[in-house]
């Protein structure tokens, strides 16, 4: 086995042992000392400005991170502001929902006030226990929102039936 390159420039014993019995590493060690001896009597090159601006162009730049940052900070706003929407989205169909259970509220105290309401009254207000049972189911926002529309419609009907009937 020959030596490497290394072990010829060291020049330890036993790479001094295998250089004298071995050709090939003889003439590698031969041509290592030149290429030493011709390197070291070149002279000194000192590139011009422009030649190591050129240079420093040529190196790969690292990618910024800040290139990064504008997608990320779009996507941050939207974020931001569907949140947004959706809580104040949310508060006001909490206060919606709050002021139609206030008027239905106000249409059964006006439906207690007067009589008895009539015979053909009774289906309406049949329909409006079928409202309350779904009311204390649990339903989306939304869906209480209807549900105390139609229960306010139903009542106003009620009232509005009770009193013509009182009227004849």
């Amino acid at each position: 086995m020959h030596c490497s390159d290394e072990e010829l420039l060291l020049s330890n014993t036993e790479a001094q042992l295998h250089i004298e019995a071995c050709k090939d590493c003889q003439q590698r060690l031969l041509q290592l000392q030149m290429l030493k001896a011709d390197a070291e009597s070149l002279t000194e090159y000192q590139p011009s400005d422009f030649a190591w601006i050129r240079v420093k162009a040529s190196i790969p730049q690292k990618k910024k991170h800040h290139a990064f940052m504008f997608p990320l900070s779009i996507a941050a706003s939207v974020i931001v502001s569907v949140t947004l929407t959706l809580f104040i989205n949310n508060k006001w169909q909490d206060h919606n929902i709050d002021q139609l259970v206030a008027t239905s509220n106000a249409y059964e105290q006006q439906l207690v006030s007067m009589q008895l309401p009539s015979a053909l009254v009774g289906n309406k207000l049949w329909e409006i226990s079928q409202i309350d049972i779904q009311l204390n189911l649990k339903q989306s926002k939304r869906s209480q929102k209807k549900l105390w529309q139609k229960r306010n419609a139903t009542l106003k009907q009620v009232l509005a039936t009770t009193f013509n009937n009182e009227i004849i």
